[in-house]
């Protein structure tokens, strides 16, 4: 079925620095860029109702109508926000029985090829239906639309729309706008400053002696450990020492890290929202880019490390909002590098009790790719923890060992 929707005017505007900096991962995964699609399925709210096809194709115009996000495409470096147009949705019949598997299948389905960006709207949608009653919204993004964070902002929306019809006057800054601000004398210094304090932290970092290992193929895996040992004693070091259990997380990465590179004052970026101020807490774009956090790992104290972590953290939070081609002239230049990326995925940061001495943790390999994102990623999801590496940099079983590495120490320090 087809979704008409119409708003405001259309305007033409520059890239956010967010939107290219995914814009670079996508040109580096090509033709594997449907890596970066991610998706969401909804179950539809039964409290004011069944949720009719009328009523769910009604909530989806509302929603695309309000997020310019979601009625943008992009050409070269520009992105095109439309006024008007029509968004194809499938619609899936199936018995009660089968929603949560027709459900998934579809979220794969849509998922997987690559957005076209200057030609496709960046959000896929179906609805799983049964007995003209939609069960499930299944909801697909493009990356340079939105980021994980503006992705829940859209789901929450669009829970609202469906119980209520209606949604509060928006207040956050639409992505044209950011790209207008990034542009101006405001951004430039903000760039310069972020330059700076990389720079400057850039000199600490000691020279890495980088392991290898025989390249395979496909060249990058993905390994994800699925463990509620390590979240739970994660908030348990995290109560410890008054920090988040993100800082616990980013402390115990980079430790095992510097085992790797064998140094002793390791950099490492990290993803950072950009959604502190009020401003810019609600908005619905690709805004999340990388922080530098860079450690002194020679202290075999955890609990000074994780306290040391949360004061470079909280430096990293404060400049990682940057023109991303400025700062790659000025960083490869430098003699040293940064090490790897560290993206905490959780929207909420739960306190788990400790499993018992007999809990098992087991390990899934969830992704390969034949092109180059990132050498070396960590993700922190619910009870779980996943990294991404080059497999001449990391064999397999050098990944999986990296991450029960992780698990073990976060355990050991949690006692």
């Amino acid at each position: 079925m087809k979704i008409g929707f119409a708003a405001g005017q259309a305007r033409s505007a520059p890239l956010t620095w967010g939107q290219r900096d995914i814009w670079r991962a996508i040109e580096a995964a090509r033709p594997q860029d449907g890596y970066l699609n991610f998706g969401h399925v909804l179950p539809a709210p039964r409290r004011s109702g069944p949720v009719t096809l009328a009523r769910a194709a009604d909530a989806l115009g509302k929603l695309v109508e309000r997020h310019e996000a979601l009625r943008t495409r992009i050409s070269g470096d520009r992105q095109q926000v439309e006024s008007s147009g029509q968004l194809d949705v499938t619609v899936t019949e199936c018995a009660v029985d089968e929603v949560s598997v027709a459900a998934e299948q579809e979220l794969n389905r849509m998922s997987a090829p690559a957005f076209h960006y200057a030609e496709q709207w960046p959000l896929r949608a179906g609805f799983v239906v049964t007995d003209g009653v939609v069960q499930r919204i299944v909801l697909v993004f493009c990356h340079m639309a939105v980021d994980g964070h503006g992705a829940e902002i859209v789901l929450k929306d669009l829970r609202l729309l469906l119980l209520r019809g209606t949604l509060p006057q928006a207040s956050a800054a639409k992505p044209a706008d950011l790209a207008a601000h990034q542009n101006s004398a405001d951004g430039r210094k903000m760039t310069r400053d972020a330059v700076t304090y990389w720079t400057e932290q850039y000199g600490r970092i000691t020279p890495a002696s980088l392991p290898t290992a025989p390249v395979r193929q496909p060249r990058y895996v993905q390994a994800s450990l699925y463990t509620k040992a390590a979240a739970a004693a994660a908030h348990v070091i995290a109560d410890r020492d008054r920090v988040s259990s993100s800082t616990v997380f980013l402390t115990a990465v980079m430790k095992q890290a510097a085992e790797l590179t064998g140094q002793r004052v390791l950099g490492m970026r990290m993803i950072v929202s950009n959604r502190f101020s009020h401003g810019r807490r609600d908005v619905v774009s690709t805004i999340s880019q990388e922080g530098l956090v860079v450690l002194d790992l020679g202290s075999p104290d955890f609990d000074g490390l994780v306290r040391q972590a949360w004061q470079a953290a909280l430096r990293g939070y404060r400049f990682a909002q940057f023109d991303p081609d400025e700062m790659h002239r000025v960083t490869s230049a430098l003699p040293v590098a940064s090490f790897g990326c560290f993206n905490d995925q959780r929207l909420v940061q739960r306190a788990e009790p400790l499993p018992p001495d007999d809990s098992s943790s087991t390990v899934q390999w969830t992704s390969t790719m034949d092109r180059n994102i990132c050498d070396f990623r960590v993700h922190v999801g619910d009870g779980e923890l996943s990294l991404a590496a080059d497999t001449a940099l990391l064999s397999p079983g050098g990944i999986e060992g990296y991450l029960r590495d992780v698990e073990s120490l976060l355990v050991k320090a949690a006692v």
